[in-house]
């Protein structure tokens, strides 16, 4: 149970920091129209950056904590990957909601129906948590290598 605090702590802030991604480009699809090209939402994408930066300081700060006393790499991925998953899930159901609006007029555009939007918005939610994990299990797993002691050979 040992660094489980922490990888709560992590969860919530790349989620709030999610959510507030979720809500920024909410507030730029509003005022682009429906297509299925990217649109081009320079604060989202810059926000979407400053992220990932994020995540990877947060989840090399797990990784070589970790390291550090002596914990299994495994334990370390898996809890990088509850972190990710937790943060994922929360940052997709924002995202689903605050932006379900466009990716309806999206499906409206091209002649589809809304028994569509719950595929989609079910994808998101489905798939935000799943790379989350992976990302979080594999960058907390790099940095626990990265940072682990180095084991020396015992000179006889």
């Amino acid at each position: 149970m040992r660094y489980l605090r922490q990888s709560f702590g992590i969860a919530a802030l790349l989620a709030a920091f999610g959510i507030a991604q979720a809500v920024v480009g909410a507030r730029e699809l509003e005022r682009v129209p429906p297509t299925t090209r990217m649109p081009n939402l320079p604060l989202s994408n810059l926000l979407a950056s400053a992220g990932l930066a994020l995540m990877v300081v947060l989840y090399g700060a797990l990784g070589r904590a970790m390291a550090r006393s002596g914990i299994k790499a495994t334990t370390a991925a898996a809890r990088g990957a509850l972190a990710g998953f937790v943060a994922g899930l929360v940052a997709g159901i924002a995202q689903a909601l605050l932006q379900a609006d466009f990716f309806r007029d999206v499906l409206l555009t091209y002649s589809l129906s809304d028994a569509f939007l719950g595929a989609v918005l079910g994808a998101v939610i489905v798939l935000e948590p799943l790379a989350g994990a992976a990302a979080g299990a594999i960058f907390t797993w790099l940095a626990y290598l990265l940072f682990r002691p180095i084991r020396r050979a015992g000179t006889a």
